[in-house]
């Protein structure tokens, strides 16, 4: 009682200035207080044995762990390195970005589809004058089963990603590459499956010829700035070619809202940024990687996540090197994303996969 006597005392010889200033103060500080509280709010998933895992060491580099469910965030937490305005380096996670703008194109006419083949695009004598590269199609590039002889997994092979960043001019180098022998065509129409990043880099130079501007600016007007992300950065070569097969560094949060744009079928705040059509054509099974069982859409990969010895949940997720992934679980309508600076680990993908299988999803399943 005495202080709030005494408070009453010293309001009576305020001026009505000095007493709006004091509103503002204390407006500021119920705000600073319950802002200081918000990651308790946030965090509705009781993720402790994950964090117990991760402080012994279990998940090695682990810089993030987001989580929303129902469009909702539910868990957000950083780590080690990690923080709130990091830009992360997830690698090839950012391909399946230069997927998701190729939908947009469709809309607007830009190209008619993906049996479009891309040498009038390119206008590459070299592609032109071969008649397997003349035969390339846009869905031969999204889904790493091209004639192109490359593969990232084979340190041998001519068009290995590593070969590509020793050169200054990566489109001239990668329609140089040779071919496959006896490249042919299955019964779906497509060719057999080789994870190679060219594929996507030269997907970039695709859509920057159909819409006739740099593909970064393509990627920024119709997507990032859309969706509210102002913050990134794009990796290029050393003649300034934007790299669409990777390394565009995003924050966690934006990389969980390019997630929840896939999960909502290309709707972002009410707004059809993406058609659903074509969302759901991204996540569709068109190859299948034989070393791994998992399957592979438009720069999107299908797993099926054991959660129990007698239950999977079927999963798409954006992945790179390091450990990194964005996992869309359309049964939980959740996303996942889950960053990791672990490179070229040998384990590190299958420590990620164990990380939202037995730790993450089965939360969600309760």
């Amino acid at each position: 009682m005495m202080g709030r006597f005494r408070t009453m005392i010293v309001l009576k010889y305020y001026t009505s200035q000095n007493i709006k200033i004091l509103k503002k103060i204390l407006i500021l500080s119920f705000f600073i207080f319950f802002g200081c509280s918000s990651n308790e709010i946030q965090n509705q998933l009781n993720l402790q044995e994950m964090e117990i895992q991760l402080e012994k060491g279990e998940f090695p580099k682990t810089t993030s762990i987001l989580v929303s469910q129902k469009g909702k965030m539910v868990y957000e937490k950083y780590f080690g390195d990690g923080r709130l305005g990091l830009l992360n380096d997830t690698r090839s996670v950012t391909k399946s970005i230069t997927s998701i703008v190729v939908g947009k194109m469709i809309q607007d006419g830009n190209i008619s589809g993906v049996e479009d083949k891309i040498f009038p695009y390119l206008n590459s004598e070299v592609i032109i004058n071969d008649s397997i590269k003349a035969n390339i199609q846009i869905k031969d590039l999204l889904t790493m089963s091209s004639s192109f002889l490359a593969n990232d997994s084979d340190d041998l092979s001519p068009g290995n990603e590593d070969n590509m960043h020793k050169q200054d001019d990566w489109l001239k180098w990668i329609i140089n590459l040779p071919v496959k022998q006896n490249y042919l065509r299955d019964e779906s129409g497509f060719g057999p499956f080789r994870y190679a990043t060219i594929n996507a880099v030269l997907m970039g130079n695709v859509i920057e010829k159909a819409v006739a501007q740099p593909v970064d600016k393509y990627i920024i007007n119709a997507l990032l700035n859309p969706l509210g992300i102002d913050n990134y950065e794009f990796q290029y070569s050393p003649m300034k070619e934007v790299m669409t097969g990777g390394g565009l560094r995003l924050r966690s949060r934006d990389l969980l809202k390019i997630g929840e744009l896939v999960q909502n079928k290309g709707v972002f705040q009410k707004v059809h940024l993406i058609p659903k059509d074509w969302i759901n054509e991204c996540l569709t099974v068109h190859r299948t990687d034989d070393d791994s069982g998992a399957g592979y859409g438009y720069y999107f990969w299908n797993f099926q996540f054991p959660v129990s010895e007698d239950r999977r949940i079927n999963g798409w997720f954006m992945a790179g090197n390091g450990g990194n992934i964005v996992l869309i679980l359309p049964e939980l309508k959740s996303v996942i994303v889950v960053t990791r600076t672990n490179y070229n680990s040998p384990t590190q993908a299958m420590e990620t996969i164990q990380l939202v299988s037995k730790y993450i999803i089965p939360k969600l399943l309760k």
